[in-house]
């Protein structure tokens, strides 16, 4: 039987982001979201995106109470990026950072604050509060406004720095 959305089909080249919106349908018809979602991750293909979400999200108790889940896929960019994002560090100081998060995980990858007129990475600190922010911010989520399935080139040459 042919897939009805050729766009979310196995993967040729490994898993790709997705993320699956899942909800109820109780007796009566009624749609409930389930607490904790949407998933995000990694996956070969759209079945087994839902199939993870469900595994994640999906409470047995529902199904005794006679509900049934309803799952909306998407493929989704992997990264969301900035290239300038105003923060507030430890002592009211803003700067200016520019960072990369892994949409299907939430965690940030990579991130760099302006110095004067050079970008030097983040320290660990300044890690976890930058994490904080962009959490509460969620940039995770669909519709942020810069997202790509690969990696910004700065993140590859402070990959490259680290690795020396």
């Amino acid at each position: 039987m042919a897939n009805a959305n050729p766009s979310l089909t196995k993967s040729k080249s490994g898993p790709v982001a997705f993320e699956v919106n899942l909800q109820f349908r109780d007796e009566e018809g009624d749609l409930h979201p389930i607490p904790g979602g949407p998933w995000r991750g990694m996956a070969i293909d759209a079945r087994a995106a839902k199939t993870l979400a469900m595994e994640s999200l999906w409470d047995k108790r529902l199904e005794s109470a006679s509900c049934s889940p309803v799952a909306e896929v998407k493929k989704i960019k992997r990264y969301a990026c900035s290239d300038s994002w105003e923060h507030i560090f430890a002592g009211n100081r803003t700067e200016t950072t520019r960072w990369a998060v892994d949409r299907s995980s939430g965690k940030l990858v990579a991130a760099q604050v302006l110095n004067e007129a050079s970008w030097v990475t983040v320290d660990q600190a300044a890690v976890a509060k930058l994490q904080e922010s962009l959490d509460y911010y969620d940039v995770s989520s669909d519709g942020f406004d810069m997202e790509s399935n690969s990696l910004p080139g700065w993140c590859h040459i402070e990959a490259s720095k680290n690795a020396t």
